[in-house]
């Protein structure tokens, strides 16, 4: 086998000293058959970041984790069915590239109904969770998100000039992205803004919404595969660690030379050079996924923290020249057509 995978959870440093739970979770299945001298791998990879009342987040986000799991797991094995007494091939044929996206969003907008159906049977309240997922078939990774939990793609390539590259292929889905998409805020504000445990999607509601009415936006996408990539699912809690950031960011504001502000804030924030420095220096994942906790718990350890690294070695390397842009895009609004309702990641 050699798709490869760690996971990290932590509850974070500031809520260990409190006495709260974690309320991440995440669920990984891989699969591997042979046939005719060929191994065919698949991997399923789901990171949920709950939030709600008493203990809440952590029922919301265990059910989108093990129900999307499931789910995606039976879909790939599904896909190998056999076809005139032949296995199907470990690639997905291109045209059935939006079948996979679609099934993967199916899947999602399933699971919120399913959870808002056992918030009402578990007297809940509300429950929330933020989710990102990821299929790997062959040399193809097809992945879909609700919220502020993000994947990342960590590239490195021997000799290539533009090696050592991180590509964020998601979009939070917050108040904060939303405000930077429109130029309200710039990128290093962003880092410390007051509003970036706000999210503008999540799987799951209250307890007195209907199941069969509600339904969520789930944004999808589909990215090539490298033997040299290493892929990264987080929660929010590796990237807003730092816990005054709210009184760094109003020091931005009002600082007369924001660029001796800007320095402390890169300083104490997680930034994606940062997480793609671990992730190439380190020679293993299960030492890049400590690494990742401790440096988040070391910028104050703000909130949850969950991670899945995984990575492909029998994948071809990755071209010298022509690399792919793997940069986050869509054909969706650029602002999102995001409900007014928001939803507070760190204190529902």
């Amino acid at each position: 086998m050699t798709l490869v995978y760690e996971t990290g959870l932590d509850v974070g440093a500031r809520r260990r000293a409190q006495g709260k739970i974690n309320e991440d979770n995440v669920a990984v299945n891989l699969l591997e058959d042979g046939h005719l001298d060929r191994c065919r791998g698949a991997g399923v990879f789901v990171l949920a970041d709950g939030a709600g009342g008493e203990n809440a987040g952590d029922v919301a986000s265990h059910i989108a984790s093990v129900e999307i799991a499931q789910r995606l797991t039976q879909t790939l094995w599904d896909l190998r069915s056999f076809e005139e007494g032949r296995a199907r091939s470990a690639e997905l044929p291109s045209g059935e590239t939006d079948w996979m996206l679609a099934r993967i969003e199916t899947v999602v907008r399933s699971t919120h109904t399913r959870l808002l159906q056992r918030i009402g049977e578990l007297g809940l309240g509300d429950a929330y969770t933020t989710v990102v997922v990821g299929v790997t078939v062959g040399t193809r990774l097809y992945y879909a998100w609700v919220g502020d939990s993000r994947l990342y793609v960590v590239n490195s390539h021997p000799t290539r000039a533009d090696s050592r590259a991180v590509s964020h292929l998601t979009r939070d889905h917050s108040i904060v992205e939303r405000l930077r998409q429109q130029g309200q805020i710039d990128d290093i504000e962003a880092q410390v803004h007051p509003q970036s445990n706000r999210v503008t999607r999540a799987l799951g509601g209250t307890a007195d919404e209907d199941p069969a009415a509600s339904t969520v936006q789930v944004e999808t996408s589909h990215a090539r595969l490298f033997g040299d990539d290493t892929l990264v699912f987080t929660s929010d809690g590796l990237v807003d660690a730092y816990t005054d950031a709210p009184a760094l960011h109003e020091r931005y504001q009002n600082a007369d030379d924001p660029a001796a502000v800007e320095a402390e804030i890169l300083e104490r924030s997680v930034t994606d050079d940062e997480i793609r420095d671990i992730v190439l220096e380190t020679g293993s994942l299960s030492t890049a996924t400590d690494r990742l906790v401790d440096l988040a718990n070391r910028r104050g350890g703000a909130d949850n923290l969950s991670l899945i690294l995984c990575r492909n070695s029998g994948l071809d390397r990755s071209p010298a020249t022509g690399f792919p842009d793997r940069t986050y895009r869509t054909d969706a609004d650029p602002l999102g057509n995001d409900p007014t309702i928001v939803r507070d990641t760190d204190s529902l």
